[in-house]
């Protein structure tokens, strides 16, 4: 899926919600109406599609900083034995 590719074990509306995403991702300025009318023809209302944006642009933003300030993995293997 991280090489664009569509993977099965999606539904139809899910695959559609990934690519507005993807979309997104590449170049917000090319998002039209056209696109939100796809996803809401899929049953995606205007909170599901926020929230799919959110989660996205989160990580992009998240990840984009962590390279920036060359943050590093420390942590180590997490033992949940018996935790839960």
């Amino acid at each position: 899926m991280r090489a664009g590719e569509l993977t099965g074990g999606l539904t139809e509306a899910e695959q559609a919600l990934v690519a507005y995403v993807r979309k997104v991702a590449v170049d917000p300025r090319k998002i039209e109406q056209a696109d939100v009318d796809e996803l809401k023809r899929h049953g995606w209302g205007n909170p599901e599609i926020v929230e799919a944006l959110s989660m996205a642009l989160l990580s992009a933003f998240t990840n984009t900083l962590a390279q920036a300030m060359r943050f590093e993995d420390d942590l180590g293997p997490m033992n949940f034995e018996g935790y839960f």
